[in-house]
């Protein structure tokens, strides 16, 4: 059985990790249990860590033992003429986040 690849971003990382309850916790249980590969671009993983620091620092123990038992494959960002096909229709940061998706060609993106 092929695993899927899925592209998450930082809400999916944050929401499944605060709370095991809801889709996002039941995405990132499916991660641990291998049966989906995590793919995020560099500026997700650097977003992730910052929001917990600022948000919930308690809980970055969980992040990284999350991190460390899923081994996502990190993505480099995208390049800057890929984001700006996408600042057309998205805020900066989000078109950021979709062109990095688009360029990983994951089976699906989560957010």
């Amino acid at each position: 059985m092929n695993k899927y690849r899925v592209f998450l971003d930082t809400n999916i990382l944050f929401s499944g990790i605060y709370s095991a309850d809801g889709a996002p916790g039941s995405i990132l249980d499916e991660c641990v249990r291998g049966k989906l590969d995590i793919v995020i671009s560099r500026m997700v993983l650097d977003e992730v860590v910052r929001v917990f620091k600022e948000k919930l620092p308690r809980a970055i123990p969980l992040l990284t033992e999350f991190l460390l038992g899923s081994q996502p494959e990190v993505v480099p960002d995208p390049e800057l003429q890929e984001i700006e096909r996408w600042t057309k229709y998205l805020r900066v940061g989000n078109a950021c986040i979709l062109s990095a998706a688009v360029t990983a060609e994951p089976d699906f993106f989560i957010t």
